[in-house]
């Protein structure tokens, strides 16, 4: 299985998320009614067109995060010390989300508390990963440029 894997594996995940995607679309066109467009969003939310897109993408994100929990596990039982880099990381990326966390003012504009039910909690949460966010990206821009600097003089 993983020699088929290596040697097909991409070109699998591609057909399948292609015939995925021409599934939903000729779901979701044949699903629309006619003047959908000039309809009131609560109709066109009741409509149904959409439906499959969003099922079959919560299954796939539930499957990836399953894949994901399994393959790790199994990584990390056979071989527990090549494994100890990924588990720093993960556990810097922790202590930095944490950080951001504990950080957060957690601060609700009244708009966003009754029209997307935003709470406290909630909002210092999202804080917090867009901080973690930013700083990953921020660290990984500055070790790329560190490493073409390190390669030029090489």
């Amino acid at each position: 299985m993983y020699k088929f894997l290596t040697k097909n594996g991409t070109l699998l995940a591609f057909g399948i998320g292609g015939l995925i995607s021409l599934v939903f679309f000729i779901v979701a066109i044949t699903g629309i009614p006619e003047g959908f467009a000039d309809m009131p969003k609560d109709q066109q939310f009741a409509t149904g067109a959409f439906d499959f897109g969003i099922a079959i993408s919560i299954f796939l994100i539930i499957a990836a995060f399953a894949a994901l929990i399994i393959f790790g596990v199994i990584q990390i039982i056979s071989n527990p010390k090549g494994a100890m880099k990924g588990i720093i990381a993960l556990a810097a990326i922790l202590v930095i989300f944490f950080i951001a966390y504990s950080m957060a003012d957690g601060t609700v504009q009244e708009r966003w508390a009754s029209d997307f039910g935003i709470t406290e909690g909630l909002s210092k949460y999202v804080s917090g990963a867009l901080a973690t966010t930013i700083i990953l990206t921020i660290a990984a821009v500055g070790v790329f440029i560190f490493s073409e600097i390190r390669n030029f003089f090489k």
